[in-house]
């Protein structure tokens, strides 16, 4: 009897040392990279799109304002619906190259023909543009979901070190953030280049060079990434009900708080960055110099990650998206009562803000991989691409929904496009801009005060579930 028992304890600090070497096991600078390098092809599509799509609807193609919202928010909607049911596929997904990085490659060519035939325009009457606009943005958001649900995933298969997370989150971020640079710079003044006066056929131009950019970066991706932490699922993982999901979502709470606060701020958020182009061009006659002002937003928010990752580091990611949101608050309010007539004059508040944006981008993707654990610690069941694509479904409903409001707003205040707008109208888009974003978001600070994760009790709960496996391979090897 003592000799089985010695033997099963030397079973156990073997699969002990195995274990705890594999998780603390740092990545290497490729793999970082590798895995970055998705966001900036993911980085063309949804900066395009969330920066110029509604202004390409109503300002180029010419729909109401009404049309152009509900055409985005329906689109978004969507989107959001399909990813957690990407989520479930991609969890049942097996194949020798892992769970979630073939979908890379095979997703990667559709996604960017849909991209750029989302901003053709055929030779159509307004209503047979109104369908086509719904009908290939549908498209396009239903090939985003294939290859983004899967890819974002995959930090949570790549290590379950929180600190390693945050890296693969700075890296990400920084390649997203180039990629908006590169959108926001160039997009607006080479589709009036490329179609030489033409919008309609300059979109599509310019489109099409970035979707067929987007290709080479996702084979990258898939070649220079592995998904390690598969050695940590248990057989029954790969068997997982809805109603497995369903009670470790019910356990989850810390996931929920996350969700709350993705849906509020990103509708918050993506308002303010709508509103602003059309403040840029109507209020401060700045169009010309919309590229560049995009562009130096886009570089402070990458500087600021690698910032915000050490901030989180010494203190927590809790404290870091509070400290966002904070100063994000306060810079609109600040905004909204300080007389702007140039676009030198809003210029500072706008970079504090894309400061502190960095911080609700870092947090966002920083605190969700850790509430797989959360919930596998709660419930012995671990579903990372369904959270994954339940929080993109929060991410892409919020704004969805923020568009269809816009383009509400933007008839309730009487905006004309391609017009003089009145200063009653110039007025109510700059609170459009400031106190309803930062309304939204002092009730996102009070959501935020109560996720409960940080960096030591997460690793506390990784430790307690490889306890827990190991006891259960123990018992299945006795």
């Amino acid at each position: 009897m003592s000799r089985h028992y010695d033997a099963t304890k030397g079973r156990e600090r073997k699969m002990s040392t195995a274990i705890y070497s594999n998780k603390n096991q740092p990545l290497g600078l490729s793999q970082k990279i590798g895995y970055g390098l998705g966001d900036l092809g993911f980085g063309f599509f949804w900066t395009a799109t969330n920066l110029y799509l509604l202004f390409y609807y109503t300002d180029v193609l010419g729909l109401p304002n009404k049309v152009a919202g509900t055409i985005f928010m329906v689109a978004m909607i969507w989107d959001g619906i399909s990813d957690p049911l990407v989520g479930l596929l991609t969890n049942k997904t097996r194949t020798r190259w892992g769970r979630y990085r073939p979908y890379l490659v095979l997703g990667a060519i559709p996604l960017a023909c849909s991209f750029a035939f989302m901003f053709y325009r055929p030779d159509l009457e307004v209503g047979g543009l109104i369908i086509y606009a719904a009908v290939t943005h549908v498209i396009f958001r239903t090939c985003y979901t294939i290859v983004a649900v899967p890819y974002g995933a995959m930090m949570a298969q790549i290590t379950r070190n929180s600190n390693e997370r945050s890296s693969l989150v700075v890296s990400r971020m920084l390649f997203a953030s180039a990629a908006g640079i590169i959108v926001a710079l160039l997009m607006l003044k080479l589709a009036e280049s490329l179609g030489n006066g033409d919008l309609n056929d300059g979109f599509f131009r310019v489109s099409a060079i970035f979707a067929a950019l987007s290709v080479p970066v996702f084979f990258l991706t898939f070649l220079m990434t592995r998904e390690k932490a598969e050695t940590y699922a248990t057989p029954q993982q790969s068997q997982l009900s809805v109603q497995d999901t369903v009670a470790m979502l019910k356990a989850n709470s810390p996931f929920w708080l996350v969700f709350l606060a993705v849906i509020v701020s990103m509708s918050c958020v993506a308002l303010a960055d709508k509103v602003l182009i059309y403040y840029l061009i109507y209020a401060l006659n700045g169009k010309s110099a919309i590229g560049s002002t995009l562009a130096a937003l886009g570089i402070v928010t990458a500087i600021s990650f690698p910032i915000w990752s050490l901030l989180a580091k010494w203190s927590s990611k809790r404290f870091v998206w509070q400290t966002g949101l904070c100063i994000i608050i306060v810079n609109s309010i600040c905004l909204y009562f300080f007389s702007v007539d140039h676009i030198n004059a809003i210029l500072p508040f706008l970079l504090v803000s894309a400061l502190a944006k960095g911080a609700l981008y870092f947090s966002f993707w920083a605190t969700l991989p850790d509430t797989v654990e959360f919930g596998e610690w709660k419930t012995g069941i671990r579903a990372p691409a369904f959270l994954l694509g339940l929080i993109t479904f929060a991410q892409k409903v919020s704004l969805g929904i923020a568009m269809g409001l816009l383009g509400i707003f933007l008839d309730t205040i009487g905006y004309v496009a391609n017009s003089e707008q009145s200063l009653s109208t110039l007025a109510q888009m700059k609170a459009l801009m400031t106190l309803l974003p930062a309304a939204g978001l002092f009730a996102v600070f009070m959501i935020i005060r109560r996720y409960p994760l940080d960096q030591r009790l997460h690793s506390k709960l990784v430790r307690a579930i490889e306890i827990r496996q190991m006891r259960t391979k123990r018992s299945e090897n006795a």
